[in-house]
């Protein structure tokens, strides 16, 4: 009987630290303050090309441990078919760096809209501001 509740406590202590440690990973929707404003840092952003991808709308998330993401509604504003690449994103941060996102290529047709959650990797500063080269 012993060995029973010792087993069994030693599985539910393993499982709240499991628990604990999977909470830091749960990803949290944060205000993107920018989304519909200049950034004073935009001049020293990375290099985006001009394309013919237009943001819709986006919704910037983080987890604990730093990880950034953006739920972007996109469109392809052209009558042909496009490829999104992550030459086509930018993440502005709070300190005024920019990143591109992790490797994407997905393919629209002509006047498509898409929803896809998009990765920039960890960051210990928050994304701000997401652009496409649209926008310039």
């Amino acid at each position: 009987m012993k060995k029973i509740v010792i087993a069994l406590i030693s599985f539910f202590i393993g499982y709240q630290a499991n628990a604990v440690d999977a909470s830091k990973e749960v990803l949290q929707i944060e205000n993107a303050a920018f989304k519909d404003k200049p950034v004073f840092c935009e001049e020293d952003i990375l290099d985006i090309k001009r394309n013919d991808f237009k943001l819709i709308d986006y919704e910037l998330m983080s987890s604990e441990s730093g990880e950034r993401y953006a739920l972007v509604s996109i469109k392809n504003t052209s009558s042909g078919r496009r490829i999104l690449r992550e030459k086509n994103l930018v993440a502005i941060f709070s300190n005024c760096t920019s990143l591109y996102p992790q490797k994407i290529e997905q393919t629209l047709a002509g006047n498509e809209t898409l929803t896809k959650k998009i990765y920039f990797g960890k960051n210990k500063f928050p994304i701000i501001k997401i652009i496409t080269g649209n926008e310039i």
